[in-house]
């Protein structure tokens, strides 16, 4: 039954953003919120979210990939649009009030005739950019979502540390960090990045936690890091996803692997004759 965690913790998450949303757009865009439509798919998003969720679980229950992942890939963006709208809403509502206090602020400061003209061009501008805080917001979202499903890139990051040791410059690390393999990820796609970062010979691999979601390739992954030709050998931590499918049963499978899992614990290394 963990294979529901992540979809309750979702369903907590997308009813109390949706809630907050609806709030400020009532309370801080009033404008917005007497629109019927705007008011309407304010109010569907997160009924959106949790059914989409539901589908999500039937199709986990059932096995049935066809289901699952188009469920969760919607429900996914539902909560991103959400927590764009989150962020959003406050500065359009600024926008808004700034729009109404220039207004009343002028009308009694002008010419009734020049601000006659200045008004509509005024309101259009503030009209304008406080729709567009959202629409910007949500299209980052949206994109962001679309990167997640691109290819994996291996690239160097370097790191600049005032008081390395001459003898460690140049010591490479390859840092793998939220496989979550599962449907999106597979283990070929792991074969096709320890593939490509063998190209910086890296001397020691660091797994920093939630490295499947399916338990069942935890092994098949542990095995080719394991192969991997790090002279200094693999070490990973726990992430929060671990503890969703079982904390237990990962550590079992990391025993069982040989790879040292640090779980608040450290190790000390001798690396070129310091440690």
């Amino acid at each position: 039954m963990r294979i529901f965690f992540p979809i309750v913790f979702a369903a907590v998450f997308i009813l109390i953003f949706g809630l907050v949303k609806v709030l400020l757009l009532r309370m801080l865009n009033r404008e917005w919120w007497q629109n019927r439509k705007i008011r309407c798919l304010a109010l569907a998003l997160p009924v959106i979210g949790v059914v989409m969720l539901s589908l999500w679980a039937l199709g986990e229950y059932y096995t049935q990939r066809w289901l699952s992942l188009p469920a969760a890939l919607l429900a996914i963006l539902v909560f991103v649009l959400e927590v764009a709208l989150m962020l959003s809403l406050p500065v359009s509502g600024f926008i808004h009030w700034l729009g109404h206090f220039l207004g009343r602020l002028f009308k009694h400061r002008l010419d009734p005739e020049l601000e006659q003209r200045i008004d509509p061009h005024r309101r259009l501008f503030l009209k304008g950019a406080a729709a567009a805080v959202p629409l910007v917001t949500m299209a980052m979202g949206v994109s962001g979502v679309a990167r997640a499903f691109a290819d994996v890139r291996v690239y160097i990051r370097p790191i600049i540390l005032a008081q390395l040791p001459p003898e460690w410059k140049g010591l490479r690390f390859l840092h793998l960090t939220d496989l979550h393999l599962r449907h999106y990820v597979t283990l070929d796609d792991l074969d096709r990045v320890l593939g490509e970062a063998e190209y910086y010979k890296p001397e020691m691999i660091l797994v920093t936690g939630d490295v499947a979601d399916d338990l069942t390739q935890l092994p098949g992954a542990l095995s080719r890091l394991r192969a991997f030709s790090a002279p200094l050998g693999v070490y990973a931590c726990l992430g929060n996803h671990e503890y969703f499918r079982g904390v237990s049963r990962v550590k079992r499978i990391f025993d069982a692997s040989n790879i040292p899992l640090l779980v608040n614990q450290s190790m000390i290394l001798t690396v070129r004759g310091h440690r």
